[in-house]
């Protein structure tokens, strides 16, 4: 099977490595990520910018581009001379349960594929705490491990059509895992965001800025995305790629 890999991390994230690594035993990978850190562009692209890329490695490039036009590269280009069979994107430095779905790259890789009749599987890990993922190591090999022994079963989950879906997974930073659920529905994070605006050192007349964030609460129920991967388990949730309507207007009179 030929796989196609991105991410919104970069080319260089342990991530992705070690996701290639484990998928090239049995199939054919091609890689090509952006070349810097592109996390929270959402579906973003730059189509009408032109992007270029770079070969960086044995089918693997680095592309200027966001995470959706990497797979554009793999999929709608004379890049490639293979027909791709799956996309996926991550392995992601952090969660994208529920509303993360908005914000993330990683889901946007998948969801670009199956729009255009490509299965896609997004992957994330999700540290439980940062500052402990960071001082003591991201253990992103067991995910890996679960994605690649169960690649064919997972692409099959996605959903082409009128409901066409892709597939989110997402796991704690654990060593081992209790299991795998299928969550039957998704998370409402709040966010605490807050953009700090200063005068720039260089021109007092421009105010530059400074993001910080930090999760103010998580609405789920007993077998949503969040809970079932707090409890130790690997959530994989199938998401619609298209916007739906909300019917439930009481009065829609002008």
């Amino acid at each position: 099977m030929n796989i196609l890999l991105a991410n919104d991390d970069g080319i260089d994230s342990p991530g992705i490595k070690i996701l290639e690594k484990k998928l090239s035993e049995k199939h054919n990978v091609y890689t090509i990520a952006p070349d810097r850190n592109r996390s929270c562009v959402s579906h973003g692209s730059m189509f009408f910018n032109g992007i270029s890329v770079k070969k960086v490695g044995e089918n693997r490039w680095a592309c200027t581009g966001l995470p959706t036009d990497c797979v554009s590269a793999g999929i709608i280009s004379n890049l490639l001379d293979v027909k791709i069979d799956l996309v996926i994107g991550g392995i992601n430095f952090g969660p994208n349960l529920g509303s993360d779905i908005i914000f993330s790259g990683t889901c946007g890789v998948a969801r670009h594929a199956v729009l255009y009749g490509i299965p896609g599987i997004a992957v994330s890990l999700d540290p439980i705490d940062w500052k402990t993922a960071n001082d003591n190591g991201w253990n992103f090999e067991p995910l890996a491990d679960f994605v690649s022994e169960n690649v064919e079963k997972l692409m099959n989950l996605c959903v082409f059509g009128k409901n066409r879906s892709f597939v989110n997974i997402n796991a704690g930073n654990f060593s081992e895992y209790k299991g795998v659920k299928h969550t039957d529905s998704i998370c409402k994070r709040h966010y605490n965001d807050f953009l700090d605006f200063k005068p720039s050192e260089e021109n007092p007349e421009i105010l530059t800025s400074k993001f910080s964030s930090t999760d103010s609460g998580t609405e789920c129920e007993e077998n949503g995305d969040y809970k079932v991967v707090r409890d130790g388990y690997i959530s994989v949730t199938i998401v619609k790629v298209d916007p739906e309507v909300n019917q439930s207007v009481d009065d829609f009179t002008f």
